[in-house]
């Protein structure tokens, strides 16, 4: 594709750059967003989503109103220099309501729509399989479908990959049900007297079990996870932090003891340990970036699920549903080890070990939901895009193996130097912070620069050809 100038005696081509973007979420759509604000007249954005689920993805695709964002409103705006731009929206809607803090995710899920319509991209409704390169050095992306396209540029904005631990329940039948809740969000009826297990016990297993209340399932709801703790709720008065008292040199170990002494002061009522952690937050990835990979290793291992759920909080009024479910028996949460799930009797056989109790126990159910998360390790991924480009070099891990190597704004480390970029979660062990709205919408933005930039300066270098006897020569880069 090619535009002609108006230099007489010259036909002046300049080949149109086409960015690939993979994955159309939260970071796929701002990453267009950003690059259609730009207005680069040489470029065609293209932007792919097996499921279609354009600008909601996983996280806000979901149409139950009992799901809630699991932060404030005043911090989930999408433009980094516009704090109170989702606020705006909300009240422009007609949906804010000065007595709320937490609302609906598919709100949100509306409010990214609507960027997405702004931005001028091409839709594939397609999974992308394989990525390789041109003897020119442009890439070549592979769909499931057969199809193939040819761009300048890629970026990866997959979000998160499902942890495979649980996945070949999926293909046991004989009358029990297992679903993967974080891919259908809108779990259908069931029969009232259901008996249900969930695997997990983070704030996707407290959305299952909104959706379970809410679609009539009245039998207790056993929840199952490593510790047995469910996250802990927001401050009703949601208070920011102020500056982190954390030094960029401590190790997972300070860290630990400086939370212990946080506790002791809980106790004694002389602050509210949320402000802590939001102290800790801005801080969070330049001490991580600090700590050598043993002491990474260290911190996932021994203490990520403890930070977790002091960091990734449920809102005040779902928190208190759950506490008064559990209270009433209606909720059951275990600690268990060596968890194992096989098919007996038209039903889902359960056996572990009772963390608390030390006893080997067995339980039937008749459908399994399974919230266990995301997986931490890049090599476990199986999904087809990641082993070919891991197995093709044309990305590498970084040291923790939970995510690529990057520099700069997302640029993957490989030897051919391609312009393969990454966003988001696939930052994740580089960055500690690289999932939730403030990093995501920095790294979108900041991306879209630095590929403008690129762009036009390899399209400055498309030189002007004379035109002989009509016939145009296409230009080569000077």
């Amino acid at each position: 594709m090619f535009h002609s100038g108006l230099i007489p005696g010259y036909d002046f081509f300049v080949e149109k750059k086409v960015v690939a973007i993979i994955g159309g979420g939260f970071s796929g759509t701002l990453v267009a967003y950003h690059l259609t604000c730009l207005a680069l007249s040489d470029l065609e954005i293209k932007i792919f989503d097996e499921k279609g689920r354009f600008a909601r993805g996983v996280a806000y695709g979901t149409g139950d109103k009992n799901h809630l964002l699991n932060v404030p409103a005043e911090r989930m705006s999408a433009i980094p220099d516009e704090p109170l731009h989702f606020v705006n929206w909300l009240k422009e809607k007609n949906f804010w309501d000065p007595k709320k803090t937490f609302y609906p995710r598919m709100y949100f899920g509306d409010y990214l729509f609507e960027f997405f319509r702004k931005s001028q991209v091409k839709t594939f409704c397609e999974k992308v399989i394989k990525i390789r390169h041109t003897v020119s050095d442009k890439l070549i992306i592979e769909t499931s479908l057969g199809n193939s396209l040819e761009v300048d540029v890629v970026v990866l904005a997959t979000g998160n990959y499902f942890s495979s631990q649980f996945l070949g329940l999926s293909e046991l039948s004989d009358g029990a049900r297992y679903l993967r809740f974080s891919e259908d969000n809108n779990i259908t009826s069931f029969r009232p007297s259901t008996k249900v297990a969930i695997l997990g016990s983070g704030l996707s297993a407290i959305d299952a079990i909104l959706s379970l209340r809410e679609r009539g399932v009245r039998t207790e709801v056993c929840v199952f996870s490593r510790r047995g703790r469910f996250p802990l709720s927001h401050d009703k008065n949601s208070r920011k932090g102020g500056n982190s008292l954390f030094l960029n040199e401590s190790s997972p170990l300070d860290c630990l003891r400086y939370f212990q002494s946080c506790r002791k002061l809980v106790f004694a009522r002389r602050f509210d340990w949320r402000q802590e952690v939001e102290r800790f937050r801005p801080f969070s990835n330049s001490i991580w970036m600090n700590w050598n990979p043993r002491q990474k290793a260290q911190f996932h291992r021994h203490l990520r699920k403890f930070w977790e759920i002091h960091r990734h909080r449920m809102p005040p009024e779902i928190a208190e549903s759950i506490n008064k479910m559990v209270a009433n028996g209606e909720v059951r949460i275990r600690a268990v080890r060596n968890l194992q799930i096989k098919i007996r009797n038209s039903k889902f056989r359960l056996m572990y070990l009772d963390g608390r109790k030390g006893l080997d126990v067995e339980e039937d159910f008749d459908l399994v939901i399974d919230c266990t998360g995301f997986e931490n390790d890049f090599s476990k991924i199986n999904d087809p895009l990641i082993q070919s480009i891991l197995k093709h070099l044309l990305v590498s891990m970084d040291s923790t193996k939970m995510g690529l190597d990057f520099e700069g704004e997302g640029r993957v480390v490989n030897k051919r130097k391609s312009k393969i970029y990454c966003i988001g979660p696939l930052r994740r062990g580089k960055l500690f912070e690289s999932t939730a709205v403030p990093e995501l919408r920095v790294q979108a933005k900041n991306l879209a620069l630095e590929l403008a930039s690129i762009l036009k300066y390899e399209s400055s270098n498309e030189r002007a050809v004379p035109s002989f006897f009509g016939m145009s020569m296409e230009g080569g880069n000077g």
